[in-house]
C-alpha cells in the first residue's frame, strides 16, 4: 500500500495545481525514508499523503468529473477511513468484478463508514459470496454518526469465555449482539474444543428447551427454590444474580441471526453455562460452516451484563427486613 500510494501521488497529483499546502516535500521524504519501512514517523507521513489524496479527489468530484478508476482502487486501500469510504462508493458506479477483493477487504474494516461503502460495492458486484456477506448486517455506526469511529472486537471478558485458539474477529459477519470469529479449523474440531462434557444442541433443540422451561408454574418453582437457597444460608447476591440470569436466559433468542441465514450451514450450539434450578442456558457458543466467510465461524451471543447489588457495607449479607418481606410474599396464597 505505501509504495503504491507514493507513486500515485508523484505521478498523478502534479498533473494539476499543487495541493495546498504543498505536499511535495512530504512525498520526497516519504520516498527517501519509508520505502519498505514502517514506524510512527512513516505512518504520519502516509496519513498526510492520504489526506492530500482525499482532498484532490473531492476537488475533482466538485468539478463535475469522475476520478480515474486506477486512482480510486489505490485510495480504497487507504488507512484514512474517509478516503477508503469515498473510493469504495465511487467504484460502485462501475460494478466491476475486478473490485470484488476491495469490497471484501472493506467489509472487514473496523470503521462502519468503510464497511457501509464496501457493502454497497459488494451488492453491485456479481459475486454471490460477497452479496451474502454484505447482507449480514454487520454495519452499524458504533459511537459515531459519521461512522468514522472504529468499532472494537470484543475480548474474552466481554464474551464471557475464552477465544477459540487462532480465531480472528469478523467485523463483516458480526452484529451488535453477536460476535463472530473465523477459523480455518473444521466445525467438528471447534465443537470438540468447547464441548468437553457440555451439551451440544441443534437450533431446534435449543429453542424447544426454552419452551419447556417457561410458564407461570416454572417461575413459581424457581422463586421457591431460590428462597430456600437463601434461607439455607446461600449468598443472597449469588441467588439474586442467578434469578436475573435465569430471567434473562428465558427471553434470550440464542439462534437469531444464525438459523435460516443464507450461507450458514448446520449450526450447533454448545451450552457453556447454565443457571438456576431449571438449568437455563446463560452462555452459548454457536459453531457452523459459513459460506459467506468461506470458513468455520464461531459465534458468541453478547448478553447484557447482570449488575451486582452487594456493597462493601452490606458485606454480602441480606438485610433482615428484606428477608422478612420475602418470607411474607412466599407465604401469600393470592
Amino acid at each position: 500500500m505505501i509504495p503504491m500510494l507514493s507513486v500515485l501521488l508523484l505521478t498523478w497529483i502534479p498533473r494539476g495545481p499543487a495541493p495546498a499546502p504543498d505536499i511535495r516535500p512530504v512525498m520526497a521524504r516519504f520516498e527517501k525514508e519509508c520505502q519498505g519501512r514502517g514506524g510512527p514517523a512513516c505512518d504520519e507521513l502516509q496519513a498526510q499523503l492520504e489526506r492530500a489524496l482525499y482532498q484532490e479527489l473531492l476537488v475533482i468530484e466538485l468539478g463535475g468529473k469522475d476520478p480515474e478508476r486506477r486512482v480510486l482502487r489505490v485510495a480504497a486501500r487507504g488507512q484514512l477511513p474517509e478516503l477508503a469510504a469515498f473510493a469504495l462508493r465511487r467504484l460502485g458506479r462501475w460494478a466491476s468484478a475486478e473490485d470484488a477483493p476491495l469490497a471484501a477487504a472493506g467489509l472487514e474494516s473496523p470503521y462502519p463508514a468503510v464497511r457501509s461503502a464496501a457493502a454497497d460495492l459488494a451488492r453491485s458486484v456479481n459475486d454471490p459470496q460477497l452479496r451474502r456477506l454484505a447482507g449480514r448486517g454487520g454495519i452499524s455506526d458504533e459511537g459515531s454518526k459519521s461512522g468514522l469511529v472504529p468499532s472494537r472486537s470484543p475480548d474474552a471478558q466481554r464474551l464471557g469465555t475464552g477465544l477459540y485458539p487462532g480465531s480472528s474477529y469478523s467485523f463483516a459477519a458480526s452484529h451488535p449482539d453477536l460476535a463472530v470469529f473465523r477459523t480455518p479449523d473444521s466445525p467438528d474440531k471447534v465443537v470438540a474444543h468447547f464441548a468437553r462434557g457440555k451439551r451440544v444442541l441443534s437450533g431446534a433443540e435449543l429453542n424447544a428447551l426454552k419452551k419447556t422451561k417457561g410458564g407461570k408454574k416454572n417461575d413459581e418453582e424457581m422463586a421457591s427454590e431460590m428462597m430456600q437457597a437463601m434461607m439455607s444460608g446461600k449468598d443472597p447476591q449469588v441467588v439474586i444474580r442467578q434469578m436475573q440470569e435465569s430471567a434473562q436466559a428465558m427471553n434470550m433468542s440464542w439462534t437469531t441471526g444464525i438459523e435460516g441465514v443464507d450461507g450458514i450451514v448446520a449450526p450447533r450450539y454448545v451450552i457453556l453455562e447454565e443457571s438456576g434450578p431449571q438449568k437455563l442456558p446463560t452462555k452459548v457458543v454457536a459453531v457452523y460452516r459459513d459460506e459467506a466467510l468461506g470458513t468455520t465461524a464461531v459465534a458468541y451471543r453478547l448478553t447484557p451484563s447482570v449488575p451486582s447489588y452487594a456493597t462493601a457495607a452490606q458485606g454480602g449479607r441480606l438485610d433482615p427486613a428484606y428477608f422478612q418481606a420475602l418470607q411474607q410474599l412466599q407465604m401469600r396464597q393470592d
